[in-house]
């Protein structure tokens, strides 16, 4: 794992999920794999200069599941 990266990300001060995927980007990740169940276009622009770069980047949606599995799934 690169050097500096907290151990907890969860968008406190210095902890935030786009400047950490930022700075792996200035390390030289070449390959970028995101899995996420929301897209959002402003969450992309914080990472669109350090894309360019990446050799590879893919991005996995999530499918929305219906309310009635959800509830079922949690009883």
């Amino acid at each position: 794992m690169p050097e500096g990266l907290p151990d907890i990300i969860d968008n406190s001060e210095d902890k935030k999920l786009g400047a950490v995927l930022n700075q792996l980007l200035e390390q030289g990740e070449p390959v970028v794999r995101i899995v996420t169940a929301y897209f959002n276009h402003d969450g992309f622009a914080v990472l669109k200069n350090g894309l360019e770069n990446a050799k590879e980047f893919k991005l996995l949606l999530g499918k929305e599941q219906e309310r009635e599995f959800v509830i079922g799934d949690r009883l």
